[in-house]
């Protein structure tokens, strides 16, 4: 299992500690810019001028950085090469079924790309609203040598193909408690859905399972960001759910550091360390599942803005 609650209680403070750092970053204008070499004011000034939000105008004439301060925001990529670990067990009247490792037991690829959207709105300075959308599909196949048990059915021995699919849906509040010229570090509260998908099949066998929750689970959450430049930025983030409520308990962890690079005027791309892990236990009466898995891998996207 892939776990990292530390990575960002490590992170946050070095964020917090970058806009004490250097005592000409209070006024919002590094020291270094007002020396800059007469080569690299001709560059700045040959970019073209922005238009300003009415949240960018606010942040300019308070002498914040606009890039951390973005009306919306709009960001579309995946996590590639990600490195993946799975369990998996059924069970049913039939008694406990087997531990599955899918990918040394059932041949489930162990790295995928991994499909997320992320967009934001800053209702003012402090308050904001984001959403965030997972698609996780995997597959693979392998020829088992003995037949295993899952629930109350035997997937039997030789060829088999498996299919995985997780899908994540979530909306946040954020607040930012603090909210500088460079820095800002948000708490979150927030509601997701979460559903997963496993269909294991052979020539003469074929079970599916469809576990998930589809009513609205809450998630916590702690973000910061960092004004390197006009341009560029810092960011990190982790949110947290863990909760047993009817017949679904389970527990998420979603850990993100990363780098934004504002390019256009409404257009950047930005590149992410990203690592998940998931556990999900699911009891329909009939019927007990539990779930675990996580990955970690590198993550580029296409990031639009006002």
């Amino acid at each position: 299992m892939i776990s990292r609650p530390h990575l960002l209680l490590a992170i946050l403070p070095l964020l917090a500690a970058c806009r004490t750092a250097n005592p000409n970053l209070t006024s919002g204008i590094p020291a270094s810019d007002h020396n800059s070499s007469g080569a690299s004011q001709s560059v700045e000034n040959s970019l073209p001028a922005r238009p300003r939000s009415d949240t960018a105008e606010e942040a300019e004439e308070s002498g914040k950085y606009e890039n951390i301060y973005r009306k919306a925001s709009l960001q579309v990529g995946g996590v590639s090469f990600a490195s993946f670990t799975t369990t998996a067990q059924v069970s049913g009247s039939a008694g406990i079924g087997a531990v599955l490792d899918l990918e040394d037991v059932l041949g489930v690829s162990s790295s995928t790309n991994v499909l997320r959207v992320d967009g934001e709105y800053m209702l003012n300075g402090r308050n904001r609203l984001s959403m965030s959308y997972y698609d996780i599909n995997r597959d693979g196949s392998r020829t088992i040598v003995d037949d295993i048990d899952v629930g109350d059915v035997t997937i039997p021995a030789g060829q088999t193909s498996t299919k995985m699919r997780t899908t994540i849906g979530k909306i946040a509040y954020l607040y930012s408690f603090v909210d500088d010229d460079r820095t800002v570090i948000s708490g979150s509260f927030g509601l997701h859905i979460m559903d997963i998908n496993l269909k294991v099949k052979s020539p003469t066998f074929d079970i599916e399972e469809d576990l998930g929750v589809t009513a609205p689970l809450p998630v916590l959450g702690l973000h910061g960001a960092y004004a390197l430049s006009e341009s560029w930025s810092l960011f990190a983030s982790g949110e947290v759910f863990q909760l047993k409520i009817d017949n679904f308990g389970g527990s998420i962890s979603d850990i993100r550091v990363g780098l934004d690079w504002d390019i256009f005027e409404h257009l950047g791309v930005g590149a992410e360390i990203n690592v998940f892990s998931m556990n999900a236990d699911v009891d329909d009466g009939d019927m007990k599942a539990d779930i675990e898995y996580g990955y970690q891998g590198i993550g580029l996207y296409l990031r639009a803005y006002l």
